[in-house]
């Protein structure tokens, strides 16, 4: 087929054929059965009130100009359409395309310098930005050359690194977390308190990713730190009013309030960047969100509820206590040594009155 083409392109001219103009007056009536077959959509009434302009234009024309506009006309046509088909004869060559016929540009992106080696792209069929469908890519090209790059490539290992990175931070922040609380409480039961709310916290929000269809992602993983630290707060404040009670517990006004002001006022300001164009700033501003509304209710709710419930018991406790009857306490008693035992007395002998029968004596 190339061939063919090629020898029918053969005997091309170099310049275009003068081509003879058409009377106007034919040209006219070509124009008129045109725009009578074009009809039917929005689009043919514009090229009927287009053609319809034409032919105004050929009837205000005087003859002679009408004729020279004409020949200008189908010489530029015949001369555009003569240089595409000098650009087809070239490129209809049966011969098979050299390294050399292509652009030297090209060659040297995807043509080692030994000319034996090439570069092959490999495009995903699926949405790389999507975690599974990258994995999946990026485990189909490593089956066929284990040391294969690009941009998926290295986007999946950074994206695994910066998660592995996260997760590592998180672990010491908790720790870290940890430690300052036993020394702040000097009590594991009291740390193990203060942790509730971001124990909780954390559940809730993971919960509600998941029903929201939010996947974690290496532009909102960041949260998981911040969101320990700024979680651990509420707890630290309310186990510390707790421990100032006095009697059945029940949250200060004064704390609670504080931790709902600092609750809301970082929801605000992370929560103004779910308006932001770019995706990554959107899910990690409701990632955020979620999770710091997730710690503020279990810190006013949850929380102060159990504390509640274990002060009563403690109360109730202590009551049951003090109503408990106790053993009388025994009476003192002075041992007196045993005369028979003394030595240089004996049995019989008279004990020396105490000083109150001596003044009983006296007074008789």
């Amino acid at each position: 087929m190339i061939e063919r083409i090629q020898r029918r392109l053969a005997d091309l001219p170099e310049r275009p054929p003068l081509i003879p103009s058409d009377p106007p007056d034919e040209l006219g009536q070509l124009l008129a059965r045109i725009q009578a077959m074009v009809t039917g959509s929005p689009e043919a009434i514009r090229i009927q009130r287009q053609l319809e302009q034409v032919r105004a234009a050929l009837r205000g024309m005087p003859l002679s100009e009408c004729y020279g506009r004409l020949s200008a006309y189908q010489h530029r046509m015949a001369g555009d359409l003569l240089s595409r088909l000098h650009t087809l004869r070239i490129m209809a060559n049966p011969e098979p395309p050299q390294l050399t016929d292509l652009p030297a540009g090209l060659v040297n992106r995807f043509v080692a310098k030994d000319g034996k080696k090439f570069l092959l792209q490999i495009y995903s069929k699926g949405d790389i930005w999507d975690m599974e469908a990258m994995e999946k890519f990026v485990a189909d090209v490593r089956s066929v050359d284990p040391r294969a790059t690009g941009n998926p490539l290295q986007t999946y290992e950074a994206s695994r690194q910066m998660k592995r990175s996260y997760i590592q931070a998180a672990w010491y922040a908790l720790a870290g977390i940890l430690l300052a609380l036993f020394l702040d409480f000097r009590s594991i039961r009291y740390t193990l308190l203060a942790m509730l709310p971001l124990g909780l916290g954390m559940a809730q929000m993971f919960g509600l990713l998941g029903i929201l269809d939010i996947a974690l992602n290496p532009a909102n993983m960041i949260v998981l730190p911040l969101i320990l630290g700024i979680g651990i707060d509420n707890g630290v404040h309310i186990v510390h009013d707790f421990r100032r009670r006095n009697g059945p517990y029940r949250i200060s006004a004064s704390t609670a309030s504080a931790v709902l002001l600092c609750s809301l006022t970082t929801m605000v300001g992370f929560g103004s960047l779910m308006i932001a164009s770019h995706r990554g700033l959107q899910s990690l501003g409701r990632v955020l969100t979620i999770g710091v509304s997730c710690c503020l209710f279990s810190s006013l709710v949850m929380l102060p509820a159990l504390l509640a419930w274990w002060s009563r018991a403690e109360t109730a406790a202590e009551a049951d206590d003090s109503e408990v009857p106790r053993p009388p306490a025994a009476s003192k008693r002075t041992l007196r040594p045993d005369p028979a035992h003394q030595p240089g007395t004996s049995a019989h002998a008279v004990r020396k009155p105490d000083r109150v029968e001596q003044a009983g004596t006296k007074h008789r």
